[in-house]
């Protein structure tokens, strides 16, 4: 880092946000990073997208891959072939738990 000019890479406008939590990671080759933008409707088709987003030249592009479930860690491995990520939709329950406390005896 040699104090260079900052330049805008991708930019998400509302309903949008980009993922602090899945990136930007770095491709293998340094040339791009991968960015998860989010997108906030009230649409249930709207979810995630992945991007991929170049440094110096090329425009940034949507992948075509279904990250709606992704959530965290995304990492590519060294030969850039392979992806690790953490996915899965959060889901609530109740429960009820039956004769928890024991019935006291009867005093002696």
């Amino acid at each position: 880092m040699d104090g260079g000019e900052t330049r805008e890479l991708l930019r998400a406008t509302k309903p949008e946000s980009l993922a602090a939590y899945g990136g930007p990671t770095w491709t293998p080759d340094s040339a791009s990073v991968l960015i998860l933008k989010q997108i906030f409707e009230d649409d249930p088709s709207k979810g995630q997208e992945l991007w991929l987003v170049p440094i110096e030249d090329g425009e940034p592009r949507k992948l075509d891959i279904n990250v709606d479930d992704w959530k965290l860690n995304l990492r590519l491995d060294p030969n850039g072939k392979q992806i690790a990520f953490i996915a899965g939709r959060r889901s609530e329950e109740v429960w009820v738990l039956e004769n928890l406390i024991p019935k006291q005896s009867a005093s002696k």
